[in-house]
């Protein structure tokens, strides 16, 4: 028999957690729209923007391409003070750059946890 830990997760539910539950799951699967053209998105943490609609990965990513005055820069357009490109276009939003591989390996071994 095994122990209520290693139970599904729906095994483990009370039928008074089954509201809470459909809750999570309804965000989970919202669908958002922008009124004023097509884009589509999912992710909760994305920003679009009423102005140019375009979609970014994150609130910081959809600042970054306002300017001082309000206005939007073409996300392709923004550069960084050395010259690099800001905003990369992938999965159907504007991210920052990939972290380069040696680097994700070197946190990946710093925040490994060892049993």
């Amino acid at each position: 028999m095994p122990t209520p830990d290693e139970q599904p997760l729906t095994a483990r539910l009370d039928t008074a957690d089954a509201p809470i539950l459909a809750a999570v799951l309804r965000e989970l699967a919202m669908t958002n729209t922008c009124g004023g053209c097509t884009e589509r998105w999912t992710a909760t943490s994305w920003a679009h923007c009423s102005g140019c609609h375009r979609t970014f990965a994150g609130v910081g990513l959809f600042d970054r391409h306002r300017t001082a005055d309000s206005r939007c820069q073409d996300p392709a357009s923004v550069r960084d003070g050395n010259g690099k490109p800001v905003f990369e276009y992938r999965d159907g939003a504007w991210r920052g750059p990939e972290m380069p591989p040696e680097v994700l390996a070197k946190l990946r071994e710093r925040w490994s946890v060892t049993q």
